[in-house]
């Protein structure tokens, strides 16, 4: 965490973590648990989601590593990188940096030539979106609905968008109201598609969602730049811990 950076931010940045898991795996069936430390789920869900995610830095881990499922692939986030879950028998899968853009108007730009972005309304959509992350996370192909229930698009806390070019999605985002900031979530684009300013654009749309709240992020270092053109900086550093092989 930079010195300038106040513990609340972060705090904030792990409940909407967790909130934006628990919309997605409530809506595929799945149970989700919460108490002041951590928030878990104790199914064996789908390999693109966390399973436990620390909601203060002094979380015991030990009270949440034994309330999750026994098999299979589970992972562990520490939003400040300062828990050791190797003890349970995990492995760390890497730090990765949190970033933040304080309250400020959200310069449009321009659509790259050809680019639409859309709203999704109807499953169909979602069932498209879900495809298209997939393929621009170079994740195996979901069966339709995997990753997502229809019953996230009734909740008003949640937006998602598709960029279409020729009718083609070629990329994703998501944007969470929770805990006072906004998560922005799930920017993608196809591998043919990079470089060409979809992602800048998908991701000025999700900041768009609520402007009037911080917008919070967990980037990979290739998008850092990316995002630090639209006014994103590194706020603190998040570790993640895995047990098990991926499903």
């Amino acid at each position: 965490m930079s010195a300038e950076t106040p513990a609340p931010l972060l705090t904030a940045a792990a409940a909407n973590l967790a909130g934006w898991h628990d919309l997605q795996l409530r809506a595929l069936g799945c149970r989700t648990e919460r108490n002041a430390d951590w928030w878990w789920t104790t199914d064996d869900a789908p390999g693109l989601y966390l399973r436990a995610i620390a909601l203060r830095p002094d979380a015991p881990l030990a009270a949440v590593t034994d309330r999750l499922h026994p098999s299979g692939w589970s992972g562990i986030c520490d939003p400040w990188a300062i828990l050791d879950a190797a003890p349970a028998g995990f492995l760390p899968d890497g730090d990765r940096p949190w970033m933040a853009r304080p309250v400020a108007p959200v310069a449009p730009g321009a659509l790259p030539d050809g680019v639409s972005i859309t709203a999704v309304h109807d499953p169909s959509e979602l069932v498209e979106h879900e495809l298209a992350a997939a393929l621009g996370f170079g994740a195996t192909i979901p069966e339709p609905g995997a990753w997502h229930g229809p019953a996230i698009l009734g909740d008003p806390r949640l937006g998602i968008w598709i960029a279409r070019r020729g009718g083609e999605a070629v990329g994703t985002a998501m944007a969470f109201r929770e805990a006072g900031v906004l998560g922005v979530y799930a920017i993608s684009t196809l591998p043919s598609q990079r470089r060409r300013g979809i992602g800048g654009a998908l991701t000025r749309t999700a900041v768009s969602f609520d402007p009037s709240l911080p917008a919070v992020l967990q980037a990979s270092e290739i998008a850092l730049p990316l995002y630090a053109a639209i006014g994103f900086r590194t706020e603190g550093i998040f570790r993640t811990w895995v047990r098990g092989p991926r499903g």
